[in-house]
């Protein structure tokens, strides 16, 4: 049972993420970041707001005391948290940016992902300017992530059903491989277990929720062993799927009669309204 502790009405919410365990912030339809401020408990929420963009944003992520924004007009912005300022903007993709986030080990690089097929990574040092890695997949790039483990790989997720890995270290002729298809809907969120990347939730629109699992050498791209398979569908609702995220409950190797993998899950849905919460257990 989930209870409603507090209800704030703004602007439509496109994305959130967690600053700390008091501040949250979301992407707003105004083109506005939202600073949700729980610092004096749930009933006292607080909420003020910044202005980046004429257009809608489409997405956040949060990193220590920085948020990288993307906008529906193509747009980056590195923001400062705790200054409460902008330190860099780009006009990152021709089309909507549908997708930013922070890389997870290193602090210098941004990846990005549009609706004009490019995935894109940037050197926040040299001020969003030009990309470092440019790829062009079939369709619209809308999910992007470094994986926790390995600094040199990061994957992307695209309306063509493929979530694929890319390894960085030669970046003008990458290496790639596709590790999930998800027939029927395009990849639009992924996220990875941290900190083993042994796990990746999926949100694929059309097709539903769906987990994949991995052996270390699956998400090695100079080998060529194919796409793990999908331990499991999940479909509560029969709209999109487009909002996930998990805690990492439990996650041991060897056999036991406990579960080698358990994780708490959360899911949403577009135009029902609808989050849902499961247990997921291997």
């Amino acid at each position: 049972m989930v209870d409603l502790l507090k209800q704030h009405e703004t602007a439509g919410v496109l994305d959130l993420s967690w600053f700390d365990d008091d501040v949250c912030l979301v992407a707003l339809s105004t083109g506005e970041i939202g600073l949700v401020n729980l610092v004096g408990g749930f009933y006292n929420l607080d909420m003020s707001t910044y202005p980046l963009s004429s257009s809608l944003l489409l997405s956040i992520d949060v990193l220590d005391s920085r948020a990288i924004v993307s906008a529906a007009d193509g747009s980056l912005f590195l923001f400062d948290i705790e200054k409460y300022c902008t330190t860099a903007s780009c006009r990152a993709h021709d089309f909507e940016a549908w997708t930013a986030a922070l890389h997870k080990t290193n602090r210098s690089l941004v990846l990005s992902g549009g609706d004009d097929c490019l995935a894109r990574l940037w050197d926040v040092r040299d001020g969003l300017e030009k990309p470092i890695f440019s790829q062009r997949h079939e369709m619209g790039v809308c999910s992007v992530s470094s994986l926790p483990n390995c600094e040199h790989i990061i994957s992307t997720g695209c309306f063509d059903e493929r979530l694929r890995i890319w390894d960085l270290r030669a970046p003008k002729s990458p290496l790639v491989k596709e590790v999930v298809h998800t027939t029927g809907g395009g990849v639009w969120r992924h996220k990875w277990a941290n900190p083993s990347a042994s796990h990746v939730l999926l949100a694929a629109m059309h097709a539903g929720f769906a987990v994949g699992a991995f052996e270390a050498n699956v998400l090695d791209c100079s080998n060529d062993i194919q796409t793990a398979p999908l331990v499991s569908y999940y479909r509560q609702t029969s709209e999109l799927a487009y909002g996930v995220d998990w805690f990492i409950l439990s996650e041991q190797s060897g056999s036991s009669n406990s579960p080698r993998f358990r994780a708490l899950v959360a899911t949403c849905s577009f135009y029902d309204n609808h989050v849902t919460f499961a247990v997921y257990e291997e």
